[in-house]
């Protein structure tokens, strides 16, 4: 289920309040602002339950659990090994950055921290597991993105949630082939489905600490440098 829905010809996008004001009275299909396939309203069976927008059977939209899983299983079609080796590089020099982006997608709040760093490196263990680094023409820009949707849910969060790309994406290399798949992230919130559409956009500004980096890449510290991790609680 969705709290938002699209208008069939505009593309307008309306919460359930407002789409039933305008269009309750008309013969009108809302369409799913992920894979833009017919959604139909299940009114409120109590007071405490608001009317919200559902898939119909089958519709194999990403938005739905079952679905999501098959983001699990992607892998590189061709095996980039220099690319990798590019990538990586590219990751450790702005490591803070990548990770700043991923806590601001998963942060309900701007001004407070939504993924610690404990689960930004199972992110980057999951990754190197999945063979992410491989992609060829994987690029900085959508690293954060494809570290977020390949990780699966986020149990940890104060509100659980995952993260989807385009219902058409096949593999992760079609978010950078030109007109493959729209360039947008959805956060799909776990109890309720609620749907929350980003545009992708890798922008921000920092550096790493030494610690962060010690920590993420699993390098050797002497006592000293432990100390100071420590001192870090991470």
């Amino acid at each position: 289920m969705t709290r938002t829905a699209l208008h069939p010809h505009t593309l307008e996008e309306l919460d359930i309040v407002k789409w039933e004001l305008k269009y309750k009275a008309i013969d009108i299909k809302p369409l799913c602002p992920v894979c833009r396939k017919e959604l139909f309203i299940r009114a409120s069976s109590t007071p405490a339950k608001a009317s919200h927008f559902v898939h119909y059977k089958n519709s194999g939209c990403p938005t739905i659990d079952e679905n999501r899983k098959k983001y699990e299983g992607l892998r590189p079609v061709e095996m980039d090994f220099k690319n990798a080796k590019k990538i990586k590089k590219e990751f450790i020099n702005n490591m803070w950055l990548v990770y700043q982006k991923c806590n601001s997608l998963c942060s309900e709040d701007p001004n407070k921290k939504g993924l610690n760093q404990k689960q930004f490196k199972k992110m980057v263990d999951k990754a190197t597991e999945n063979d992410i680094w491989y992609y060829k023409g994987l690029t900085l820009e959508y690293l954060p993105y494809v570290l977020l949707v390949n990780y699966g849910v986020f149990r940890e969060l104060k509100r659980k949630c995952y993260f989807v790309f385009d219902s058409k994406l096949t593999n992760y290399d079609d978010l950078w082939t030109k007109g493959k798949v729209k360039k947008k992230i959805w956060k799909v919130y776990y109890e309720d489905n609620d749907v929350k559409g980003i545009n992708i956009d890798f922008n921000t500004s920092d550096i790493a600490t030494d610690y962060f980096m010690f920590y993420v890449l699993g390098l050797q510290q002497n006592k000293k440098e432990e100390k100071f991790f420590e001192m870090c609680e991470i």
